[in-house]
């Protein structure tokens, strides 16, 4: 079997992809830097191939639905795939309708700015990421992204800042909606004990 061609429209960071591979070569080479989307078209490959391959042997089915994989919001994208085996071509095509949540990877927004990020310019892509991942539902996502946060909130705005407290706030109420209660209580109560240092500091008398 061979691959004819693919086309990725409006899927990850593309808008519309098409590659048509040589007829007379049994090896190619996807050559970029990183985010350049080489595993992007790998994975719609993947995606197109194992749905296809399920219909005849019941492999996992793919969730087309999954947020991440459509580009743009409110418009459909498409993954197509032409393959050729010794007797016969066949071509597989499908429609992506989810909306997009565009994350983007640490090393991306590196190569976007041409170098190394400061502490501040981290915090601030952890924290739109969080906030993505959690206006999405993405629940898991939201978690990951709060914990790189922390250390390095601590590092710049202290053990007792507001920030920080926000951070814990946010991880305990994500663990509350993923109904773990106890993780949740550990992270709320943290939040609280930071807000209350803040508003009464130990050289503060308040009687």
């Amino acid at each position: 079997m061979r691959i004819r061609r693919i086309q990725l429209y409006r899927f990850r960071g593309f808008d519309d992809l098409q590659l048509l591979f040589p007829k007379e070569s049994n090896l190619i080479a996807f050559i970029g830097e990183n985010g350049s989307g080489k595993t992007s078209l790998l994975e719609g490959l993947s995606m197109i191939l194992q749905d296809s391959l399920y219909k005849h042997h019941h492999y996992d089915k793919i969730n087309w639905n999954n947020p991440l994989n459509v580009k743009n919001p409110n418009k459909r994208g498409s993954i197509a795939v032409g393959l050729q085996v010794p007797k016969n071509s066949f071509d597989f095509s499908q429609s992506l309708s989810a909306d997009r949540t565009r994350f983007i990877t640490e090393d991306r927004l590196i190569l976007e700015k041409n170098r190394d990020l400061t502490d501040e310019e981290k915090i601030e892509h952890y924290k739109a990421q969080a906030e993505m991942a959690f206006d999405a539902e993405l629940y898991e996502k939201a978690l990951e992204e709060c914990f790189k946060l922390i250390p390095l909130q601590e590092i710049v705005s202290g053990l007792e800042s507001v920030d920080l407290a926000d951070t814990y706030l946010r991880i305990g109420s994500t663990y509350l909606i993923l109904k773990e209660y106890e993780k949740s209580k550990i992270f709320l109560s943290k939040a609280i004990e930071i807000q209350e240092n803040i508003l009464a500091p130990d050289d503060i008398n308040l009687t």
